[in-house]
């Protein structure tokens, strides 16, 4: 009998006929919401799906809207969470409403362009939220502090990672999973989803009925439950794509280099949403199998912003010796040199890189713990054909 892990990819492999590199992003989807429903979690694995416009985000959440578990957010402002509107004695805010939830934005880049101090209270009071430290705002009957857990789940494009540079603190909080990132399809896959487009209404239907059976059956949240303890190999291999991740993203902030974020609110954030993938494909007291670490990989490499990740493999790729300059380095990877150098300088004050000297001219390598890491995960054997 099918997992209900294998009936969710059967049935958005027939609705919707993805390619195979965005299959993941079926995995992504319902770890992130079982993720969030069980076991005494700290740090719950809030998320960016990320694609361009017209990728199929939003189908792919759409079969996702009627759960109950499920809070559907179209827009934000500084008073969503908390509105201060109280009537009859009975506060308004949203806060109190989404705990044991998943807060799913549809289209979170519209709200990325909302005005700056608006969209830095939302952030202020997200990162709050998000660090279990509660809201204290006042609400007309007088202070109240507000303390819910929740997932969310939010569909946005490439943009978020010049938005994250921008809020870099509420970045550290999230990770990603990136579809349609490599060659567009065939163009017989485009003629198969034009045919199918007669039936949309059927298969939408047929997919919504399916994935709703699959995910109440973990309906009903379970704090008591804990995932099971990892083996060496697998804590070993969380650590060291934790690693990677962390200070591959940890940016430099008006070009001045920044402390690197530590890995551990990642490490759990990535160990609790394998878990759930195995819940799902009813292997909850099994070791992890080749799939599940695949499926680790990618969300990590797909979490690094994406000139973070072309650097580290530029850096792994360069042969011993090669001297480079930091307008080499723009050309290589399309950005402006002046942030290529504080990248440089952030990367080497992380320890991603070890500056070198060579002739007397400056240089820099990948530094061996990064390469090691880099080797012990394989990290880019799931990147896409066209990255870089």
């Amino acid at each position: 009998m099918p997992s209900n892990l294998q009936r969710a990819r059967a049935a958005y492999q027939e609705a919707m006929q993805l390619p195979m590199d965005d299959m993941v992003a079926v995995d992504f989807i319902l770890a992130i919401i079982v993720a969030q429903r069980f076991g005494v979690q700290v740090d719950l694995p809030w998320s960016y799906l990320v694609g361009g416009s017209g990728c199929g985000k939003t189908e792919m959440i759409r079969p996702l809207l009627s759960l109950p578990f499920i809070h559907k957010l179209d827009s934000l402002t500084n008073k969503t969470f908390i509105s201060g509107y109280v009537e009859d004695g009975k506060d308004h805010s949203l806060l109190p409403l989404l705990d044991d939830k998943t807060l799913l934005f549809p289209e979170f880049t519209s709200i990325m362009s909302l005005p700056g101090p608006i969209l830095k209270q939302i952030m202020g009071d997200m990162r709050g939220i998000y660090d279990g430290m509660g809201t204290t705002k006042h609400c007309g009957t007088g202070p109240k502090t507000f303390n819910s857990k929740f997932g969310v789940l939010a569909c946005v494009t490439p943009e978020v990672d010049y938005f994250l540079s921008e809020f870099p603190a509420l970045g550290e909080r999230f990770i990603r999973l990136r579809i349609a990132r490599g060659k567009p399809c065939h163009r017989q896959t485009y003629k198969n989803r034009l045919k199918r487009s007669r039936d949309k209404a059927h298969w939408r239907a047929r997919l919504k009925g399916i994935i709703e059976e699959i995910l109440t059956c973990y309906a009903e949240p379970n704090r008591n439950h804990r995932w099971r303890q990892l083996t060496d190999k697998e804590s070993g291999f969380v650590v060291d794509l934790s690693m990677l991740v962390t200070y591959g993203r940890s940016l430099p902030r008006n070009k001045h280099v920044i402390t690197a974020e530590g890995p551990s609110r990642f490490m759990q954030q990535l160990a609790n949403l394998v878990e759930a993938r195995k819940l799902l494909d009813d292997r909850t007291d099994e070791a992890w199998n080749e799939a599940d670490y695949k499926f680790a990989r990618r969300v990590s490499l797909d979490t690094l912003p994406w000139i973070s990740m072309r650097m580290l493999r530029f850096f792994y790729r360069l042969k011993a010796g090669r001297r480079v300059s930091v307008s080499d380095l723009s050309h290589k990877l399309g950005s402006d040199p002046n942030y290529m150098a504080s990248l440089l300088r952030q990367f080497t004050a992380s320890g991603l890189l070890v500056p070198t000297s060579s002739g007397g001219l400056r240089n820099w390598k990948m530094s061996p713990q990064t390469r090691d890491n880099i080797e012990t995960t394989d990290i880019f054997s799931v990147g896409a054909k066209t990255h870089g």
